[in-house]
């Protein structure tokens, strides 16, 4: 879809993920919004931000960029998820390594 220009239909779009819901009625808009605010507040503001940084520069960045910038985020990540750290570091190297 990226490299084609080809449309995909709203319904298509959330299947897929890339939006979070879908508001048939023009003036439900804005409480699904305060909506999905309720939820994102609820998350911790590090990660929330951490997470949109990543977004915003992932869109201009090249491949290795954005591998590294993965990375770097690993090394802030709570050491209980050690495991999961592993896994994508040793992904990591695999791959740029």
């Amino acid at each position: 879809m990226v490299l084609t220009g080809d449309p995909i239909t709203a319904s298509r779009a959330a299947e897929l993920g890339f939006v979070n819901v879908l508001v048939d009625d023009p003036d439900g808009v804005m409480a699904a919004a305060h909506t999905l605010a309720q939820r994102i507040v609820t998350n911790a503001p590090i990660a929330v931000r951490k997470g949109l940084a990543l977004v915003n520069q992932s869109v201009l960045a090249t491949d290795d960029e954005n591998w590294t910038a993965s990375y770097d985020g690993l090394r802030c990540a709570h050491p209980l998820h050690a495991s999961c750290q592993l896994g994508l570091c040793l992904y990591y190297a695999s791959t740029v390594g």
